[in-house]
């Protein structure tokens, strides 16, 4: 049958994904890992064009009905074997009920009864049909579709503001990964940006004004910054997070952003700072930006004020806070909720590779730093994870002073994204006590 493409459809391609029993996870919980990937057959070549982003409507066997279970975004990674295709699930979020395919059979209607059956190439009016069939039977999934497809339509920005908030973004999104486990904020991603606010802005209020008092605000300088709080729960209660972001509103006002993580119940405290690559044909390299000195004799007395604590409570593989992000190159996508790629360093490790003799060939590494070479480094997994376990920051601080590195941060930066972590951290007996 010839069809016209819908005038207001946002013309997304959709494909429906068969759950195969590897994908039973998805079915208890779609957001259980960052981009899992799966293979099936290829039971259509042009079902999902390479690397072309597609929402998914995920369906699968669910007690003694096959139903329609979730949606997504996902991708294909081409072939995988001769006969298979390596699909990879971007993004993905259970209905609030699955819905039987039985019923969303019927709603669709006798001409587009089969656009709920996976193995086909949906064409714009069957992608749209099905969507619409999926929205009258569960109204909650409006908000989620809009945002799926301006994830899909989203383009990458770029710019000295893009950059900021993108700095911003990698900080909100890492804190809430090292206390819940993922990167899935609220209602996910947000459809759009403004960018001359701070990021955390853009992110649906949870929050109430009580939820700042520890801040008090009343003793900062707050004249031409922008700030916002947000305040999020675990499913288990003693699992908390209080994200709150600052930025002065003049652009030539921010050299930077300043991550500052502090957890209460362990007094752990850890300040990272970002900073940017510049790509240098091969290599990425970073070359010291003026006023650096000064900030390093900043950050240096930070790190001279936390001492080592040799109780075992407080166990550290590294004892110090202050620690640097390098960030290759990354142009802003709103609909983006990964890490920057780059590597995270302890201070003392920073200033030896500014200092460092170039590399001699062979031996040498992609990212450089001054004169040295950055052979290894932190990537963003490894210290999101050492982050959550408390393997890393200072330990015995107290919250006047987390307060004043905020402001220090705040004023010598020009943007700051504070995480106040109440609740055991990942490793730590901590949380088995308090359950018995």
């Amino acid at each position: 049958m010839d069809e016209e493409r819908p005038a207001d459809w946002p013309g997304v391609p959709v494909t429906v994904i068969d759950a195969t029993r590897r994908m039973r996870y998805l079915q208890e919980d779609l957001t259980w890992r960052d981009s899992p990937s799966f293979s099936f057959e290829r039971w259509d070549q042009d079902q999902l064009a390479y690397k072309q982003r597609h929402l998914a409507v995920f369906v699968g066997p669910i007690e003694a009905a096959h139903c329609v279970f979730g949606i997504g975004i996902v991708y294909s990674e081409g072939r995988s074997g001769t006969y298979e295709e390596k699909i990879v699930i971007k993004e993905s979020h259970a209905l609030s009920e699955p819905v039987p395919t039985s019923l969303v059979t019927d709603v669709l209607g006798k001409a587009y009864a089969d656009a709920a059956a996976p193995g086909q190439r949906l064409s714009d009016a069957r992608g749209r049909r099905l969507l619409e069939a999926l929205l009258q039977l569960d109204g909650n999934l409006a908000r989620r579709v809009d945002l799926l497809i301006a994830a899909i339509k989203d383009q990458a920005i770029e710019g000295r503001n893009a950059l900021i908030r993108g700095f911003e973004r990698d900080a909100a999104y890492m804190a809430y990964q090292a206390v819940f486990g993922n990167r899935v904020i609220a209602d996910g991603v947000p459809a759009k940006v403004n960018f001359e606010e701070p990021f955390v802005s853009c992110l649906p209020d949870t929050r109430s004004p009580a939820d700042l008092d520890w801040l008090q605000l009343d003793d900062w300088d707050l004249r031409d910054v922008g700030y916002a709080a947000r305040f999020y729960e675990g499913r288990e209660a003693d699992q908390k997070l209080l994200l709150v972001n600052m930025a002065k509103r003049r652009a030539e006002d921010v050299s930077g952003v300043d991550l500052v993580y502090y957890n209460p119940v362990h007094s752990s405290f850890v300040i990272v700072q970002y900073k940017e690559f510049t790509q240098g044909g091969s290599l990425l390299a970073y070359e010291p930006e003026p006023g650096l000195d000064e900030e390093l004799a900043r950050l240096q007395a930070i790190d001279d004020q936390c001492k080592d604590s040799t109780d075992l409570a407080h166990l550290r593989l590294h004892a110090q806070p202050v620690f640097l992000k390098l960030c290759e190159p990354s142009p802003f996508r709103h609909s983006s909720s990964e890490p920057i790629r780059g590597a995270y360093l302890p201070l003392p490790h920073f200033r030896t590779a500014l200092t460092s003799p170039p590399p001699q060939p062979p031996q040498y590494s992609r990212y450089r730093v001054g004169t040295g070479d950055l052979p290894r480094h932190l990537n963003s997994t490894t210290f999101t994870q050492l982050l959550s376990d408390g393997w890393i920051g200072s330990c015995g601080v107290g919250s006047s002073f987390v307060r004043d590195q905020m402001k220090a941060s705040l004023s010598g930066r020009g943007s700051l994204v504070f995480a106040m972590h109440t609740g055991p951290q990942g490793n730590s007996l901590l949380k088995q006590r308090s359950a018995t």
